[in-house]
């Protein structure tokens, strides 16, 4: 800094008779330039060392520890973990009541009924079988049996009238079956026609659905 004294009542001077300082602008040139220099010249020190700045960069970010990473992995949502908790809500517990409910008017009926739709076809089943071994039995013999011999002529030998000449000693059938309902099938002989038959689940005559009479003349 360059310093006078100051004589007289110049601009900027006191008549103390001290040393006068001058504003920073008057500072000496080339100490700034020097000052510039420099900086300029670390900057580029520092640009030219990649390996000091990746080095303070890792310094600067914190490290993390591993297991509180492992654990934020893991962890599951609070939304997930607090539905779980919850179990179901009465809507969804209902939507599931009314499925079932659908499910089961559609479903029960048929397998309720079929049971009985078996029978029946057993039923029918039986009777053609039966109505097969009496033309047999009048292919050998020259008649049916008649309503008093019955359907025991076909696995036994009959008596009475009329006489069955050349029945088969093998007979017609093993054995006479019951009917599903553990009813004996039923049998009459008009002479050249006859008919065999069961009353169905009810037993009795007539009736309807699954109590209606099976008869072979209506297969």
């Amino acid at each position: 800094m360059i310093d006078r004294v100051a004589e007289g009542s110049g601009v900027g001077a006191r008549r103390t008779g001290t040393r006068l300082s001058l504003p920073d602008p008057y500072m000496d040139v080339s100490a700034r330039n020097r000052r510039r220099t420099s900086l300029i010249g670390s900057e580029r020190a520092e640009a030219r060392d990649p390996e000091r700045n990746a080095r303070q960069a890792r310094e600067q970010v914190p490290e993390q520890d591993p297991e509180r990473v492992q654990q934020a992995l893991f962890q599951q949502p609070t939304g997930v973990k607090g539905r779980a908790e919850a179990g179901f809500t009465l809507i969804e517990i209902m939507v599931v009541v009314v499925i079932l409910g659908i499910l089961g008017a559609l479903i029960v009926p048929n397998v309720i009924s079929r049971p009985d739709d078996a029978r029946v076809q057993r039923a029918s089943a039986d009777v053609r079988a039966i109505a097969n071994a009496l033309e047999l039995y009048r292919m050998d013999n020259g008649n049916y049996p008649s309503t008093d011999q019955g359907l025991d002529a076909l696995v036994s030998e009959p008596s009475g009238y009329p006489e069955a000449r050349r029945w088969n000693p093998e007979g017609y059938l093993g054995k006479m079956p019951m009917d599903p309902w553990d009813e004996p099938y039923l049998y009459y002989n008009e002479g050249r026609s006859y008919d065999v038959y069961t009353f169905g689940a009810d037993r009795k005559e007539g009736g309807e659905s699954y109590d209606a009479d099976i008869r072979y003349s209506d297969l």
